[in-house]
């Protein structure tokens, strides 16, 4: 995985990219982080931090870590179940949840249209 920080570096909470990335470090996962202040990435993305999964999909991004902390974080990218409370995105076409109840250890993912 790659963590993007992405913005003036007197602007940015460095707490999220030390968490994630000691977060990482304790899974064993590979992980890079790259700090870039270009002013056209900023107008698209913002400042913050983008973590980008190995296929190159965004996995999550922020400028600072939900309730659960860096854990949450990578336990929902990662899939497993992570007790965070229910997930929606609303979508033209309908709803996405996930609620972290699938009974193999992972959220159950599920996909409302209409």
């Amino acid at each position: 995985m790659a963590l993007l920080v992405i913005g003036d570096a007197t602007g940015i909470d460095r707490n999220v990219e030390h968490a994630l990335a000691a977060e990482a470090a304790s899974r064993r996962l590979p992980f890079t982080v790259v700090h870039l202040s270009e002013p056209s990435l900023r107008a698209v993305y913002g400042d913050g931090t983008v973590l980008v999964r190995p296929d190159q999909h965004i996995a999550w991004r922020g400028t600072s870590l939900p309730g659960g902390g860096a854990t949450a974080v990578l336990d929902h990218v990662l899939g497993a179940s992570c007790g965070l409370p229910d997930l929606q995105v609303n979508v033209p076409w309908g709803v996405f949840r996930g609620d972290g109840q699938a009974g193999d250890g992972g959220p159950r993912r599920i996909f409302e249209v209409g």
